[in-house]
């Protein structure tokens, strides 16, 4: 594939960039794929004794000036138990029907479920969910009594721990080999592992994956009247630098400071002191900020400035009605954001019609379920009548 293969000892980080040390020289690298544990990735932040990762790769990665392909954490997707939601992820995340069916795959913590494999357990195939390379995985036609005993015990000491498949008869590959001397050679049918590594290279020219940024903050209309196509430049200018769009960054700060302004009596000095400073610096922005220092160290320096003036209005900002008011603005742009998102994703989130009776059936034991709505209907109410109490 053209990748090199390397050790803890031929990388090296500095400055926070990674680089591969070589003949020629240290050659910087963009993308890391690692074969080692999370525990082990850094010593510096992860176990101290690790021999086998790179000290301070930890910072090059939120720097941004590399990316890790399997990231830390990701591991978490190598749980067996997920196989039983792969085709809702399919249909959630790309909206589309899944091509190739998976193995049925049975969730032994549902009672139901775990009954049925216990009672045929010589049918199933049962794995352990945190388990890799084969480790715990009972075949049920092939185990011994005894084997089947202890499987069955395991589950039901621990029914979350484990999945269990049907026997299937595996597809095999001619291979070549041979038969009782290295002279004598046959084809012969071999089951196979295969495992696709997929690298993903450019996005395709008519891609467009900030456009649903735009539509879940309502923007898209707006962003089409100036820029031609939604990509990262243009939305990144758009949202952060655009004088014309009012709802852009440093639009945001010039509206917030000049508001501080007119109640400069009211809100402290180190609040006031804060936002001026974030407004003198948001006045000097260029688009270069976006290639040096980069997109990753603009932002999170940016979100820093944020967390200290929301710090600073916390604490420092008198408990009475401004601060009501000013409380209640905040719920609402929060409530308004997740509105949006919701309207965007609405069509991934809502049940297909085939589980929507399963799913009346299981919460409501088969009685449509009104509840819900008439409960949330106090919970409305009895909210309105502390809002309006307290106003």
């Amino acid at each position: 594939m053209g990748i090199e293969l390397v050790e803890s000892q031929d990388l090296v980080c500095v400055d926070h960039k990674l680089y591969m040390k070589t003949v020629h020289g240290l050659r910087q690298i963009d993308v890391l794929y690692r074969r080692i544990d999370d525990d082990f990735v850094d010593p510096l932040v992860f176990r101290s004794d690790s021999m086998l990762g790179g000290a301070g790769l930890t910072s090059v990665l939120r720097a941004g000036n590399a990316a890790l392909a399997n990231g830390i954490g990701a591991g978490v997707a190598d749980d067996k138990a997920v196989y039983a939601y792969t085709p809702a992820m399919i249909r959630y995340y790309l909206a589309e029907e899944p091509i190739l069916p998976i193995v049925e795959t049975h969730l032994l913590r549902n009672r139901e479920v775990r009954e049925h494999v216990l009672a045929n357990l010589e049918k199933f195939v049962v794995k352990p969910t945190g388990a890799s390379g084969g480790y715990g995985v009972v075949i049920g036609s092939l185990a011994s009594e005894k084997e089947l005993i202890e499987s069955r015990e395991r589950i039901i000491a621990d029914p979350a721990a484990f999945i269990a498949q049907p026997v299937i008869q595996l597809s095999t590959h001619p291979t070549i080999i041979r038969n009782g001397s290295p002279s004598t050679m046959g084809v012969a049918p071999r089951h196979i592992d295969f495992r696709p590594f997929v690298l993903f290279g450019a996005t395709p020219r008519d891609a467009q994956p900030w456009a649903p940024l735009l539509a879940i903050f309502g923007e898209t209309e707006s962003f089409k009247t100036r820029y031609a196509d939604a990509d990262e430049s243009s939305v990144l200018n758009f949202f952060t630098l655009d004088p014309d769009n009012p709802s852009s960054i440093r639009n945001c700060i010039r509206n917030a400071r000049a508001n501080s302004l007119s109640l400069r009596h009211y809100i402290s000095s180190e609040l006031w002191l804060d936002l001026n400073t974030l407004y003198l610096a948001a006045e000097e922005w260029t688009p270069e900020l976006f290639t040096s220092p980069g997109v990753f160290a603009f932002f999170a320096v940016l979100k820093d400035c944020f967390y200290r003036i929301a710090g600073i209005r916390q604490s420092t900002t008198p408990r009475d009605l401004a601060y009501d008011f000013m409380q209640l603005g905040i719920m609402l742009e929060r409530a308004e954001c997740v509105a949006r998102m919701l309207d965007v994703k609405y069509h991934f989130l809502l049940p297909r019609l085939e589980d929507a009776s399963a799913d009346r059936s299981i919460c409501c034991n088969g009685r449509p379920c009104c509840a819900a709505p008439r409960r949330s209907r106090r919970i409305a109410s009895a909210t309105a009548t502390r809002f309006e109490s307290r106003t």
